[in-house]
């Protein structure tokens, strides 16, 4: 045997020998790693050796996604809820996210077929009490192409957590009792992203807010956002009614609000909005864009006492044109 072929041989030897590094690691480090992966690759860890039999079990990240090559939305129904019974009770849990994103998915018409098992999962993660992140996205394509609401639809039901600091909703249908968060003392950043809005936010502990491109659907009346610890907010491409920024916010440090063609809230008559003609839609239902019941600014009295604010809209939009002015300092 040559010395080429000798040494070659040796090396192979020796690599087939060598120890387990990896699986040598301590568990914080191995669930580190292990929590930038999907949900069913942690679980195929499994198969790697006793060492990581039970390891995916206290996982303290879980992120649900779509398999790529599952052609049978049965089986990954019947995964995710094995998957959640599975999981050790005791592990902390850190972030708890499910992603249905049409790109992860080879199967069709996942919802809203399936959407009672969806909020089943999203239920028992606020029951699993994750500490620091809460999120469920969907995406249009995992809807029927006969729904043209592709909405997912929370339960009518407030959430309740003693640990949960952000939560995360994307294109879900949000009402009722669903956005009272006086529930959850410790939530501290919301982002509510696409979805429908049907009622009024609320919490007294709740400090940034993010709403991007979603609708507010409480038509005669305005959506009321009451949240008197806010210190950020992002109100990016209201779509229908402005929502009326209910409280002072003497905490609030930065704003951005950005109103465009989306928002209802605008007259096709008049660049000065109040045109008179009862079927103009945003001059009539506005009542000169100001809060429906008070007779109020609709944002700048909940503006008022921001230190840095970006604030931009259609020309013809009446809630903006018609509000009432910011307090004049005090000359003293």
């Amino acid at each position: 045997m040559s010395l080429e072929r000798r040494d070659t041989k040796k090396a192979a030897m020796s690599s087939g020998g060598a120890a387990d590094r990896i699986s040598a690691l301590p568990d914080e480090l191995l669930h580190h790693v292990l929590s930038f992966l999907p949900a069913h690759e942690v679980v195929w860890t499994c198969l790697l050796g006793r060492r990581w039999r039970n390891l995916w079990r206290s996982a303290p990240a879980l992120r649900v996604t779509g398999v790529k090559g599952c052609y049978n939305s049965g089986w990954f129904v019947n995964f995710v809820h094995t998957l959640l019974l599975l999981r050790d009770s005791r592990a902390q849990l850190d972030s708890f996210e499910i992603d249905l994103d049409e790109r992860d998915f080879d199967f069709e018409e996942f919802l809203p077929e399936n959407d009672d098992h969806v909020n089943t999962w999203f239920r028992h993660a606020v029951m699993c009490g994750p500490r620091v992140l809460l999120a469920l996205r969907t995406t249009h394509g995992v809807f029927t192409d006969s729904d043209d609401y592709c909405t997912l639809q929370l339960l009518n039901v407030p959430l309740a957590s003693h640990h949960l600091t952000r939560l995360e909703l994307k294109q879900m249908y949000v009402y009722g009792r669903t956005l009272d968060f006086s529930g959850c003392p410790a939530l501290v950043s919301l982002r509510l992203d696409g979805c429908d809005i049907d009622g009024n936010i609320s919490s007294p502990f709740l400090k940034h807010l993010s709403i991007v491109s979603s609708y507010f659907q409480t038509d005669p009346f305005r959506a009321r956002i009451c949240l008197p610890g806010l210190v950020s907010l992002e109100l990016i491409g209201v779509l229908r009614r402005a929502p009326v920024l209910e409280s002072s916010m003497p905490l609030l440090v930065s704003a951005i609000v950005r109103l465009h063609s989306g928002c209802h809230d605008s007259c096709s008559k008049n660049d000065f909005g109040n045109c008179g003609n009862r079927q103009c839609y945003g001059c009539h239902n506005s009542q000169g864009a100001a809060d429906d019941r008070r007779g109020e600014s609709v944002l700048l009295k909940g503006l008022s006492e921001v230190a840095e604010l970006e604030l931009s809209a259609d020309s013809k939009l009446v809630c903006l044109l018609q509000l009432l002015s910011f307090p004049k300092p005090d000359p003293g």
